[in-house]
């Protein structure tokens, strides 16, 4: 099957302000942990959180629309390049003497995931548009929670709690 962003695909570039963050914040205590349960818990992709985290840390409120645009331009390659490999990793880890394999596929799933946040990023422009809100970080996080879960108390301790981790987090250049 092709892709259907297979243009978008064409000069992602993969060092961009949203990379900067995510490899910033995801660095923070508790961030990784937080964005790996929603992830393993609630199949939340980790790149849209952090993508909502980067434009609510600068102000910008993510609406269904534009997140809906954000999933689409991203959902092919996370389905078929970020997916795939990080299944690849995470059984690796159970095979005795995979140790090297492993980590080269690791860094082969880092550099997939980087270049979706180059597709995220190449997208951002759309953003502009996008109203400014006070609270722009904790609204755009629930959207993206409550869009790939559903409507649900069951994660709002997960949601409270990376909330909370990446509020911590000084703030960084933004678009």
């Amino acid at each position: 099957m092709s892709d259907p962003n297979a243009k978008a695909n064409q000069g992602v570039m993969l060092e961009n302000d949203l990379w900067s963050f995510a490899t910033r914040v995801y660095a923070a205590p508790e961030v990784a942990a937080a964005c790996l349960a929603a992830q393993d818990d609630y199949s939340i992709d980790v790149n849209l959180l952090l993508y909502g985290a980067w434009l609510g840390k600068s102000g910008k409120r993510l609406d269904k629309t534009h997140f809906d645009e954000a999933e689409t331009r991203v959902a092919h390659w996370r389905q078929r390049s970020v997916q795939p490999l990080r299944r690849v990793r995470r059984y690796l880890k159970e095979v005795p003497g995979a140790e090297a394999l492993r980590q080269r596929v690791l860094e082969l799933e880092l550099s997939a995931e980087q270049h979706q946040l180059g597709l995220l990023y190449a997208g951002a422009g759309k953003a502009n548009g996008l109203s400014e809100a006070g609270n722009a970080l904790a609204q755009n996080l629930r959207l993206v929670f409550s869009v790939t879960a559903g409507e649900s108390p069951v994660w709002e301790s997960l949601f409270q709690r990376l909330l909370a981790a990446l509020s911590g987090v000084a703030e960084t250049e933004t678009q």
